[in-house]
């Protein structure tokens, strides 16, 4: 078993597309539920090492994954055209494998990443 020295990961690009529903409370805050579709390329590199002490070192590789995406938010208008809202949003973006080979190539190590993640948005809206 080969296990993680480094492992470096970038997302390079994002596509989405998503949904929302949820209740009105008081006429002027919104808790809602979202959920939705998102497609992305991920930059991978990692450097290993195996049991024996040799450094296997990974070609960097862009995968395109894709997967779904689910939340919960909150939005409330403080004035007549400003509203502030929070999300929290988990995304999965399913997963990669992985083989590197041993010093001298005797022996082949493959492993699986998965890829997710889980992001907190504040923000403010101003409507025109």
């Amino acid at each position: 078993m080969v296990g993680h020295n480094f492992c470096n990961h970038r997302d390079r690009f994002n596509t989405s597309l998503a949904g929302r529903f949820g209740k009105v409370f008081n006429d002027n805050t919104l808790l809602y539920a979202k959920g939705g579709f998102i497609q992305t390329d991920i930059r991978q590199s990692y450097i290993d090492e195996d049991p024996e002490g040799c450094v296997l070192s990974g070609r960097t590789k862009t995968t395109r994954n894709s997967g779904p995406f689910v939340g919960l938010g909150l939005e409330h208008s403080i004035y007549k055209n400003l509203n502030i809202r929070t999300e929290y949003i988990y995304y999965q973006f399913g997963s990669a494998n992985h083989v590197a080979s041993g010093c001298g190539g005797s022996n082949n190590y493959s492993f699986n990443e998965k890829f997710s993640l889980e992001t907190l948005n504040l923000g403010a809206i101003y409507n025109f």
